[in-house]
């Protein structure tokens, strides 16, 4: 039985294993067109998030230590007073910053306003445990507007 199809340069019947050489021939690219996909090795795009810098209001009351000394004194001027943001041992936490309590303890608060730990940079008396390992600082959330 001859081939209903014709080479289409010279005209003569196809065979059968010339048919199956092309089909898998076209079968092969096909699939390899399907798995090469650019985008696969790319990783997905991060869409960096802005950081929370919200903070408990309790921690601008007269309630704080900190904020007291800092109030009852000039704004230190070019740098002012600010409050950073952190996170230590995966708690949000509250810390001031300010020349007129550098020789203090530094204290981290809650998200209540209560003392977390403290930090003491020449002798005794801290309390926060690992604290240059686990402290992820976040950001300033609150600078004196004096």
């Amino acid at each position: 039985m001859e081939s209903k199809f014709k080479h289409p340069k010279n005209g003569q019947p196809i065979s059968g294993q010339d048919k199956m050489k092309k089909i898998i021939l076209v079968s092969w690219i096909f699939v390899l067109l399907l798995s090469c996909n650019k985008d696969d090795d790319r990783p997905e795009p991060t869409v960096e998030e802005e950081p929370d810098l919200s903070f408990p209001e309790c921690l601008l009351s007269n309630d704080i230590f900190e904020y007291n000394l800092i109030m009852s004194n000039p704004p230190d001027e070019p740098t002012r007073a600010h409050i950073v943001k952190s996170i230590y041992q995966g708690v949000p936490v509250y810390s001031f910053n300010h020349e007129v309590i550098l020789d203090l303890p530094l204290v981290f608060y809650n998200n209540q306003c209560e003392e977390v730990c403290r930090y003491v940079w020449n002798g005794p008396g801290t309390t926060c445990i690992n604290l240059l390992a686990d402290l992820e600082t976040i950001g300033v959330v609150w600078t004196d507007p004096r």
